[in-house]
C-alpha cells in the first residue's frame, strides 16, 4: 500500500485581494458609463510573496443578471499587462455565493496583480480576488500566456451564442467561437453563460466542442452536461477546466441540445480561455 507521506516545510497557498476587516474581495469597477469596455486597473498585491505555478480567481457581485469579463494583469501602475484574459461571470441573484477559476500560470514572486472588468451595463462593479498555488506544490505543467476566444468584438462581456434548435433533445447546427486559435492549448477554460439572462427557466444542455474546417468538425470534448434553474437563476456547471491539446491555428466549434426549445430560454453562450 503506497504511504502518501506530505511535504515536508511546503509553503501555504497565498491570498491576495482581500481588503483588511473585509470579508469581501477588492471592488473592480467596469467603465462609469459605457456598457462593455473595461474601467481601470484596481491592485490586488503590490507585491506577491510566492513563486506560483498557478492561481484562482473568485469573483462575486452583489447585483443580478450582470454579465462581467474580468482581467487579470501584472506589473507596475499604469504598465499592467494581461496575464489571464476574459474570464466570463455572470451572478446568479444579489450576493448569491461566487465563482472560482484555476488557471495554471505561473506568476513571479516579487510582482504587483491587479484586475480589471468590463460588464453588459457600465458602473457596474464587482469583487475579485486571487490565490496564488505554490510552483512547488503546483501538479501541472509550467505555463505562461493565455488567449481568449468566442466573446463578441471589442471588450463584450458576451460569449458566442449557441443554439440548439426547436426540437428537444436533438443537437443543433455548430457555431463557430474562433477561426484560428492565436497559441496552441495546453489547458482549457471552457465558460458557459445565460447571455446575462435574469431570469432562467429549468433547462439542461449537452454540448460538443470541436476542431476543424467547417461542415468537418472533429469533436474533441463530448457532451458536457450543464442545467439553469428557475430556482436560483443561475446555470450549473459555469466552468469546465480540463488539459487538451489543441494546435495553432485550429477552428473551435460548438453546438448543443437542449431539454426546452423556447426561442428565449434554449440559448445561452459560450466562451474559452487558453492556455499555454
Amino acid at each position: 500500500m503506497s504511504n502518501w507521506t506530505p511535504a515536508q516545510a511546503a509553503p501555504n497557498l497565498t491570498g491576495y485581494g482581500h481588503p483588511a476587516g473585509s470579508t469581501y474581495g477588492t471592488t473592480v469597477n467596469a467603465h462609469p458609463a459605457s456598457a462593455n469596455m473595461f474601467g481601470s486597473w484596481a491592485e490586488l498585491v503590490a507585491s506577491t510573496g510566492v513563486q506560483a505555478g498557478a492561481m484562482m480567481v473568485f469573483a462575486m457581485d452583489s447585483s443580478t443578471g450582470t454579465r462581467y469579463a474580468v482581467h487579470i494583469g501584472i506589473g507596475a501602475s499604469g504598465s499592467e499587462k494581461v496575464l489571464v484574459e476574459k474570464l466570463m461571470f455572470q451572478q446568479p441573484r444579489a450576493s448569491q455565493g461566487s465563482d472560482c477559476y484555476f488557471i495554471p500560470i505561473m506568476v513571479p514572486t516579487g510582482k504587483r496583480l491587479a484586475a480589471r472588468c468590463s460588464a453588459n451595463a457600465g458602473g457596474s462593479n464587482l469583487d475579485v480576488y486571487v490565490v496564488l498555488i505554490p510552483l512547488s506544490v503546483s501538479p501541472l505543467a509550467r505555463f505562461g500566456r493565455t488567449a481568449a476566444y468566442g466573446y463578441g468584438s471589442g471588450e463584450s462581456s458576451l460569449g458566442t451564442s449557441i443554439d440548439p434548435g426547436t426540437t428537444v433533445n436533438t443537437k443543433g447546427a455548430y457555431a463557430e467561437l474562433v477561426a484560428s486559435t492565436t497559441n496552441p492549448i495546453k489547458f482549457i477554460l471552457l465558460m458557459l453563460g445565460l447571455q446575462a439572462n435574469a431570469i432562467a427557466s429549468d433547462a439542461k444542455w449537452r454540448l460538443d466542442l470541436a476542431v476543424g474546417a467547417s461542415g468537418l468538425e472533429q469533436i474533441i470534448l463530448p457532451d458536457v452536461v450543464f442545467e439553469s434553474a428557475t430556482a436560483n437563476d443561475d446555470m450549473l456547471t459555469k466552468v469546465l477546466a480540463l488539459p487538451c491539446c489543441i494546435k495553432a491555428g485550429s477552428r473551435l466549434a460548438a453546438r448543443a441540445q437542449c431539454t426546452v426549445n423556447d426561442s428565449f430560454d434554449r440559448f445561452f453562450d459560450v466562451a474559452i480561455l487558453g492556455v499555454d
